[in-house]
């Protein structure tokens, strides 16, 4: 018998306040041995007390014959704003047993503009300063009963809700980043355990992203009656604003906080405060209000996701010390300290040290410094609210009689849940598998960044077409890869043509070909969650991008390149890589991916067309770039995009493999590709066995490669090859070069969810050992359960361990001459099962 453990919509646990009228239903199962699902029934009722009674009266999918288990779509009744639905699903297992869920809800937010009553308010615009703080005093009836009380924010850059003085959330620099003039975050916020007799609202607002703090808010009071009061922010009327003890604040400078100030404000968002213009309030003032079309925040928010205790400081001179973080991450530092009315702590971040003080050249025109001061209490605790950092040293200055008690390093990022585990017996490899972990947390700030210290923290397109591969791996991503596809598309001009960075915040467009990431995002949305909604709803914009690559082509041969293979090693200066033949690789590429969402969507004559496009492109390449031997100049990139992406002929797969293993052993076992190449250089040799020279290559302490890095006490992985930080353009903190960790799971390891997959309902495990690895441990936790690979080197073979989860399929792939699986023989060298346990004994 199949048992829930999960009933999901939109990803999410009876999630409020969405604004899809299709949502999309899930759920997940214990794990069981040989369990399928063979149909489902989702129920979904206006009420409780309806869908007990078995009267789905919005909608009912009827008995569907289907192991699907997520991405399926609500087909029933139109949705209202803040309506409340009901559901629950019924499964069977392969004899028919039925299974029943529990009840769960989903709730919609504002879904027209005609919701938002009210109008964007902000302080006048020659008032410059730090965060502003919003509040007003409601008067709702309390006397009947109440169903729920929904506060509905719309807020830039930054913003925090208080209601009757409680923070409401954990959440930090929220909402998302968008491109604001095509779309700005809502949130929908439950007040209901927080109301009183009387009732504040507060709103604080910082610089953020925007740069600027502007306000609308929407507060709807739901009766059991179905009357709903309403409120909402509007010039004057009862609605107030003040400056606060935040006197400054920027994403790339930092912040400086006042808490002298705290006095003035002291319970500003309670009912027992007093604003008026006596105490340095002001009636709120219309703005102008922001051009983007209102979204519901969807993806997961910023959280402090891990905070730790710092070392011991050291002291430097009078009144200066240094923190280690011990780690390169994204967040700040969390004091507490005692001081002097006035004092000062002024806290410097930086990426490295230069003779025993922190060097900050990467960080350009960034500041990156907050500061604190105090108002002379026992003790004060601060944190910074409306900025982060990219550090591992902070340099703190006292200025003034003050005195640091405790401090704690606060990791903040997206709070996307980890999903990939590899351990091994080789401690640099495990070192370079927590370095990916680390870096990509630290760039998943509601957009995926290319680095997180440095006046940039943009969403490049060029490295996530490399970096996808280590993210899918170690992050559930359902949600913020269709935040990232809709960001691109928000790029597109009517040409086609989308920006390099997404949101459009710098770089150029037309984008550079290898920005296939647009393209790929949508293909892991539906192979990995089973979400083909996504590809719908931007098939149209997918294809435009594609189709504007081809009409900048001759002969399937690309006009432009900007970026190439970005960032290949400068000390290999006989290595040129040709930048129109990436670009016209890519195009194929873009082919191949776009005749698969064709496909996905049912359009047919489109999937033959590109399909003919790939064929002849194809053709294109071989004929121009392939001559018989090598790919272009035969570099280590040219060579591995095209083993990698099936270009090679079968018959020269085996010789050109060797020319790039060989091009590896004459530049003394290091990889001589940059931000593209090197991803495509791991998978196409480790799948031909070449993973002894890849551990090699990877661990090779010299310079350069991701042993230097390890050698040279790297905790995060780098944008560049090189230690001495001589460039402007030298983040430490950069994840473009960690899909190496996708080579330890797919190859190594060898766990895949098959390419034709819907929703990871199909694997294949197929692990390459190499003989440097004595053990292996791997595991990643797809929707549908665990799926895991361990291993170890007997005498004779291996023993491997293999997990397959509830109503999945998998493919083993084995290895050795002589097989045994669970204690029987076995003389394949495939083998297809259902969910279990596998125990698997070679002999080589």
């Amino acid at each position: 018998m199949l048992k829930f453990t999960d009933i999901l919509v939109e990803y999410r646990k009876n999630p409020i306040g969405i604004d899809k009228q299709r949502p999309l239903f899930g759920w997940k199962f214990e794990q069981a041995t040989d369990a399928l699902q063979s149909a489902y029934r989702i129920e979904v009722a206006s009420s409780e007390t309806l869908l007990a009674n078995g009267k789905p009266d919005l909608w009912d999918s009827g008995e569907v014959y289907s192991s699907a288990q997520f991405g399926i779509e609500y087909q029933g009744e139109r949705l209202s704003s803040g309506q409340i639905a009901f559901f629950r699903v019924t499964v069977k297992d392969g004899v028919g047993e039925a299974t029943v869920s529990s009840v769960g809800t989903f709730e919609m937010g504002l879904l027209s503009e005609a919701d938002w009553k009210g109008s964007w308010v902000s302080m006048p615009v020659n008032f410059q300063g730090g965060a502003l703080q919003f509040r007003k005093e409601l008067e709702f009836p309390v006397d009947k009963e109440i169903d729920r009380v929904r506060v509905y924010i719309c807020a830039v850059g930054y913003h925090e809700l208080y209601f009757n003085g409680n923070k409401v959330g954990d959440y930090c620099l929220h909402p998302a980043v968008t491109e604001y003039s095509r779309s700005v975050c809502y949130s929908t916020y439950d007040v209901t355990p927080y109301i009183g007799e009387r009732n504040v609202i507060g709103v604080l607002v910082g610089h953020g992203w925007f740069g600027d703090r502007k306000l609308l808010a929407q507060i709807n009071v739901y009766y059991k009656d179905g009357t709903v009061f309403e409120d909402h922010t509007q010039n004057c009327w009862g609605w107030w604003m003040s400056g606060s003890p935040i006197v400054e604040d920027s994403l790339y400078g930092g912040e400086v906080y006042d808490a002298r100030l705290e006095d003035q404000y002291e319970g500003w968002a309670t009912a027992d405060y007093h604003s008026g213009w006596d105490n340095g309030w002001l009636y709120t003032f219309l703005t102008s209000p922001v051009g983007g079309k209102k979204k519901a925040m969807s993806i997961e928010p910023i959280r402090v996701c891990r905070s730790y205790k710092a070392k011991r400081p050291i002291k430097l001179e009078k009144g200066h010390y240094l923190i280690d973080a011990g780690v390169n991450l994204s967040g700040w530092l969390k004091i507490t300290a005692k001081g002097e009315r006035g004092a000062k702590i002024i806290m410097r971040y930086a990426e490295d040290l230069k003779d025993g003080r922190i060097n900050r050249i990467n960080l350009r025109s960034a500041q990156c410094e907050d500061t604190y001061i105090f108002k002379g209490a026992e003790t004060e605790t601060y944190a910074p609210r409306f900025t982060y950092h990219g550090f591992r040293y902070v340099e703190i200055e006292v200025v003034g009689k003050a005195t640091l008690k405790e401090i704690y390093v606060e990791h903040v990022h997206s709070d996307v849940k980890q999903i990939g585990n590899f351990h091994c017996d080789n401690e640099v490899i495990n070192k370079l598998h927590a370095n990916a972990v680390l870096t990509e947390a630290s760039n998943l700030h509601s957009i995926m960044t290319d680095c997180p210290q440095r006046d940039e923290r943009l969403g490049w397109l060029n490295d996530l077409a490399a970096r996808i591969f280590q993210t899918v791996n170690n992050f559930s991503m359902e949600n913020f890869f269709q935040k990232v596809i809709r960001d691109i598309t928000e790029t597109q001009n009517e040409k086609g043509e989308i920006a390099d960075t997404a949101p459009f915040y710098t770089g150029s467009r037309p984008a550079d070909p290898v920005s296939v990431c647009y393209l790929l995002f949508a293909s892991e949305c539906y192979r990995l969650y089973g979400n083909s909604r996504i590809v719908e709803e931007e098939y149209e914009s997918l294809r435009a991008w594609t189709e504007s690559l081809l009409a900048k082509q001759e002969g399937y041969v690309m006009s432009y390149t900007y970026y190439n293979d970005w960032v290949p090693p400068a000390c290999f200066d006989d290595v040129r890589t040709d930048g129109i033949y990436i670009s016209t690789v890519y195009l194929y590429w873009h082919l191949v991916l776009l005749s698969r969402l064709s496909r996905i969507c049912g359009r047919e004559g489109d999937r033959r067309k590109y399909l003919k496009h790939a064929k002849n492109a194809k053709k294109a390449i071989l004929d121009r770039y392939f001559d018989g031997s090598k790919f272009s100049t035969g570099t280590q990139c040219e060579n591995s995009v095209a083993l990698s992406l099936g270009l090679c002929p079968s018959a020269n797969v085996k010789a050109v493999t060797k020319a790039v293993a060989d091009d590896i052993i004459a530049h003394g076992k290091h990889s001589t590709t940059g931000n593209q190449g090197y991803r495509h250089m791991f998978y196409a040799l480790g799948k031909a066995g070449y993973n002894d020279l890849l551990l090699e290559m990877i661990t090779n302490p010299e310079y350069p490669g991701w042993g230097y890095m390890i050698a040279e006490g790297a905790t995060s992985v780098w944008e560049r090859w090189e230690k001495k930080m001589e460039n402007e353009m030298h983040s430490f903190n950069h994840p473009m070069f960690g899909s190496y960790d996708g080579w330890l799971y797919n190859v190594v390891a060898g766990i895949n969810v098959a390419d034709d997959a819907v929703g990871s309902d199909k694997l294949v495990i197929a692990p390459k050992p190499a003989d440097g690895f004595g053990k292996v441990k791997a595991s990643i936790q797809t929707l549908r359960g665990t799926v895991s690979c361990n291993y170890r080197k007997t005498e004779k073979g291996r023993v491997y361990d293999i997990t397959v989860p509830t109503n999945t399929q998998a493919k083993i792939v084995l290895d050795g001459k002589s097989v045994s699986v669970n204690g029987k023989r076995y003389a394949g060298k495939e083998l297809n099962v259902l969910s279990g346990s596998y125990r698997i004994v070679t002999v080589e």
